[in-house]
């Protein structure tokens, strides 16, 4: 494979991986935001169906953004 090729594939991968977080961070931000309240299961999380749609769409390409997404909507939203 040339270089040029493997060097686009691995930015777009990249890229990809960015939006998935970006995508589970806003997704988990608008969960938290709908909550009942603290100490409440929430009936609605979409930051699930947001990473279940990155992950069948895309495969495993896209595990290290849902992970990284995940990490910090828990680190500065968490309750």
């Amino acid at each position: 494979m040339p270089k040029q090729t493997y060097d686009m594939i691995k930015s777009n991968v990249i890229i990809l991986n960015c939006i998935a977080a970006l995508g589970y961070f806003l997704s988990a931000k608008l969960g938290y935001y709908i909550s009942a309240g603290n100490g409440f299961a929430m009936l609605i999380w979409p930051a699930a169906g947001v990473s279940i749609a990155f992950a069948i769409y895309f495969g495993s390409r896209v595990w290290p953004g849902i992970y990284l997404g995940a990490y910090f909507s828990t680190n500065l939203f968490g309750r």
